[in-house]
């Protein structure tokens, strides 16, 4: 998980702004008041909650703006991009986390993110500030003890708080020396309730008399032990006798020890100015040896080269290219240019060639010549030609198609209506005049009867002039007028019958009539769209001529067979361009071929030249390699001047150290011979004889001293006579033990006499209460015992995870910390729970021992070992407020090497107002505060 950008809403003095942070080390460079400790606390508070209103940390709640919080752009390698957001809201805010994938929730997801851990363990691991650095240096040995084992075994600080807890509770059920804890007032009680029982037992008068026996045995026994253990006391004085009898025997051999020792005077203080003779030789010694590498080193360094060797050998070949250098570089320069412009001409005719799909290995097309564009205009003429005669005989086939499918819908039509052709002509036959002649008989019949009712009805008018006569004229006329009407009725209906025959008749002759105009002109039709067919198939075979021709035209010219007539038109110029940059590309390669032969030809007449010349390599190249060689053989000759200085200096130094190296060796032998003796082993044996020599008269002064004090000095013992007064003590104190022992059987059974009177009344009543408090006296006493159990199991617990898991913290710590004490220390050591280091020397330091210069670094090794052994499983970035200002400049700069080695795995946001940490991180990782507040 690492922080790439810092969203402040408002928190302390920061007011809507951003800050974005590398991925791997950022510096926030800042004087004091620059805000630095408010970033530190915005980064805890948004991951892990405001402090609470009554919490030591600071809430930073902004003064000059309502918005309170913010949010921080986190990089997971398990989700992704991720942005956790806190603003007010409850006590420690109101939190939101946004996935890469868009997932959304709120402390879950945090909790999660945040691998389950709290602010506590992050601020104690992570976070690096001055203040946690100082109270490192000034714990007591148990403090250091515990913060290191705490450090070194993740979680393992909470079970240490958890076994503190038990230990706490334990100690509120019992003390020792308490009145207040539980255990300490329930023995009040449970003595009280007893001495009741006492008194109970008091009353009863054969119980007094039983416990006056009881109290006899017991003095009895009491006496008997005490006698027991005089004779014991007395047993053990003897035997304290028969030790002094080896401590005189001791004291002979010492003294005739002391004596066999030689006599030898030596100085006093020889031993310290040998060891003193000895660092002056080692340190000179090491500076010789600083020296000699640094020697080495140079001539290592100032090896020559090959090539300045070749150019010794073959030194005026060697100036001769040397002078013409500048020149001959002229002549590349030109070669590279002319090659970058063939370059460019040959991707033009590629991609052209490409752009019209031509094969990159075919060759262009032929000019265009008028000739041949006549040749290609009479294609194109041909071509349209043809194509226009086609759709104008596809137009006249469309069109008789439509007509004679217009023609077969009429003829479908009438033939549905004709009558079938026996019919037609049987109705054709049958027209007779019978009909007429019918007809006009019935005609002039009817007129005659209406002609004779008139004339009838007009002569009885005549004759009779009266009413009767009008009466029978009017009734003739009516007869009449009936008959004539009666005739026109009934030859208008016949007529009506004929004359409909006559239409049905005349209708079939006509559509019969059409129907074979129809017929005929279909046949006209399809004749007409057959000669039609037969015009656009030549059109057609034309056409394809014309294509074949065309083809072979385009074959001939070299041109893509993909080319139309209107493509070959158009890019016309397109390939008068090919051509022309053709014929350049074709200059060029001649121009570059000519200037690289004569290049190569000279520098293969130069012997230097053509001794570093490697074979199928560019000329260019060649030379450009050529040219940084005598380049860098110039460059050589000028440090081989350093080199000759700086070799003399070293030699000077090193004559000056030899030279005081023979005085201290003068000075050492010169010890050497006031011991009289000639070499330092033996010159140590001297004082390790002296020292062993003083030992001894120490020990035969004490034992002098302790035998003087003894008794047995009086006394004339002899060791057999004290041993026989050890038997006889022997045989007294088993004859007490067997009389205790019969006694205490005695007693016991008078005591079971006086438990069968105890039972009942009120003694029975003390005595159940007696068993209740004993009863809640146990449960406390186990609930302590527990208590204690489970504190000591905690810690050997914590014990065996160190064991298992510290190992490889140490051993990473142990390379930390010996590259911040620049290799002055070389072990850290666990061991029974206390920490201790080595150093070079191999000598053994406990952690209240060390300097504070020495602990801070202690201490960082430690938990950056356990931040870098734990990477895997928790992967938190590490934030540092100025933690080693306190320290010298040499140590801070390790520091800042081991966190820029660091911030390859682990990212690391470092906050100081050091100036000299900035040369250690580049502008794109370093963020000045004071610029920020000022914009």
């Amino acid at each position: 998980m690492k922080i790439t950008k810092l969203v402040i809403y408002g928190y302390g003095k920061w007011i809507d702004t951003e800050f974005s942070v590398s991925e791997d080390w950022h510096l926030f460079y800042g004087p004091n008041e620059a805000g630095k400790s408010t970033l530190m606390s915005f980064i805890h508070s948004i991951l892990f909650g405001f402090p609470k209103r009554h919490s030591s940390s600071l809430r930073y709640e902004p003064k000059e703006s309502s918005r309170y919080g913010g949010k921080v752009i986190l990089l997971d390698e398990r989700f992704g991009e991720v942005t956790v957001e806190r603003i007010s809201g409850k006590v420690t805010g109101d939190v939101s986390v946004t996935l890469e994938d868009g997932t959304q929730g709120g402390e879950a997801i945090l909790d999660t993110l945040l691998y389950h851990k709290k602010r506590h363990f992050y601020e104690s691991i992570y976070t690096f500030n001055l203040k946690g650095v100082e109270e490192t240096s000034a714990m007591s040995k148990d403090q250091l003890n515990r913060f290191f084992l705490s450090t070194g075994s993740l979680g393992s600080e909470q079970f240490l708080k958890l076994a503190d807890s038990y230990k706490q509770k334990a100690g509120a059920l019992f003390k020792p020396t308490g009145r207040k804890p539980v255990i300490n007032q329930l023995q009040g009680k449970l003595a009280e309730v007893n001495r009741q029982v006492s008194k109970a037992r008091e009353r009863n008068a054969q119980y007094t008399v039983l416990r006056d026996e009881v109290n006899t045995y017991a003095e009895e026994i009491d006496r008997l032990n005490s006698e027991m253990e005089n004779l014991q006391e007395e047993k053990n004085k003897y035997i304290s006798f028969l030790k002094h009898g080896k401590v005189l025997r001791e004291i002979s051999q010492i003294r005739d020890e002391i004596e066999a020792y030689p006599s030898v005077t030596i100085p006093e203080n020889g031993k310290l100015q040998l060891k003193h003779y000895n660092e002056q030789l080692e340190n000179i010694r090491e500076q010789i040896k600083a020296l000699h590498e640094k020697q080495n080193e140079l001539q290592k360094e100032f090896k020559p080269s090959p090539d300045f060797v070749l150019s010794q050998e073959l030194e005026t070949d060697y100036q001769k290219i040397k002078d013409r250098l500048d020149e001959l570089e002229d002549k590349v320069e030109l070669i590279s240019r002319e090659q970058h412009q063939l370059s460019v001409v040959e991707n033009q005719i590629v991609e052209m060639k490409l752009r019209e799909g031509y094969s990159l290995k075919d060759s262009l097309p032929k000019e265009l010549t008028d000739t041949k564009l006549e040749e290609l205009s009479e294609f194109k003429n041909v071509q349209a030609a043809l194509l226009q005669e086609e759709t104008a005989i596809s137009s006249t086939i469309q069109e008789l198609k439509i007509r004679t499918e217009s023609n077969n819908e009429r003829i479908d039509s009438i033939e549905k209506d004709l009558w079938p052709l026996e019919k037609f002509k049987a109705e054709q036959s049958s027209e007779s005049s019978q009909v007429s002649a019918s007809r006009n008989f019935i005609k002039d019949r009817a007129v005659i009867t209406a002609l004779v009712f008139l004339i009838t009805g007009v002569i009885a008018a005549s004759l009779i002039q009266n009413i009767i006569g009008l009466t029978v004229l009017i009734l003739l006329c009516s007869a009449a007028l009936y008959t004539v009407r009666n005739y026109f009725l009934h030859n208008r209906k016949e007529q009506s019958v004929e004359d409909q025959e006559k239409e049905q008749l005349f209708y079939q002759k006509s559509m019969r009539s059409q129907w074979k105009e129809l017929l005929a002109l279909n046949d006209s039709l399809q004749d007409k769209r057959r000669e039609q067919e037969i015009l656009l198939e030549e059109n057609r075979r034309k056409q394809k001529n014309a294509s074949v021709q065309f083809e072979k035209w385009k074959e001939k010219m070299r041109y893509p067979q993909s080319y139309t007539l209107e493509k070959l038109f158009s890019t016309r110029e397109l390939f008068t361009e090919m051509k022309k940059l053709t014929e350049k590309k074709e200059v060029l390669e001649n121009r570059v071929a000519s200037h690289l032969f004569e290049l190569d030809q000279w520098l293969k007449g130069n012997e230097y030249a053509s001794k570093i010349m490697t074979s199928g390599k560019d000329i260019s190249a060649v030379f450009y390699e050529l040219r940084n060689r005598i380049r860098a053989v110039e460059s050589e000759k000028n440090r081989q001047k350093d080199y000759i200085q700086e070799t003399n200096a070293l030699q000077e130094a090193i004559r000056y150290l030899v030279k005081q190296e023979k005085d201290a060796l003068n000075k050492k032998y010169k010890l050497f011979s006031e011991g009289n003796v000639e070499s330092e082993e033996d010159f140590l044996k001297l004082y390790q004889l002296a020292y062993e020599k003083q030992e001894k008269q120490k020990r035969y002064d004490f034992l002098k001293e302790t035998i003087e004090h003894q008794s047995i000095l009086k006394d004339n013992y002899t060791i057999e006579e004290i041993n026989e007064q050890i038997h006889l003590l022997e045989d007294k104190i088993t004859s007490r033990q067997v009389q205790i022992t019969e006694k205490t059987k005695e007693k016991i059974e008078i005591g079971y006499r006086i438990k069968q009177l105890e039972e009942g009344g009120t003694y029975s009543e003390l005595l159940q209460q007696l068993e209740n408090e004993k009863s809640v006296y146990q449960k406390a006493v186990d609930e302590w015992c527990t208590l204690k159990v489970a504190s000591d199991l905690i810690e050997k617990t914590l014990k065996f995870a160190k064991d298992s898991q510290l190992p490889k913290t140490l051993s990473l710590a142990e390379e930390y910390f010996a590259d911040l004490t620049a290799g002055h220390y070389v072990k850290i050591n666990l061991e029974s729970d206390s920490f201790y280091v080595t150093d070079k020397d191999g000598r053994n330091w406990e952690a209240e021992e060390l300097s504070r210069g020495t602990v801070e670094p202690l201490y960082i090794a430690v938990r950056l070992a356990f931040v870098y052994s734990n990477r895997d499983s928790i992967h938190f970035p590490i934030i540092i407020d100025d933690s080693f200002v306190n320290m010298d400049k040499e140590r801070r700069q390790r520091i800042y090497g081991l966190l820029n080695t660091l911030s390859r795995d682990i990212q690391i946001i470092y906050f100081s107002f050091d100036s000299s940490v900035i040369n250690s991180v580049p502008s794109t990782k370093l963020t000045r505060l004071m610029d920020r507040q000022m914009n």
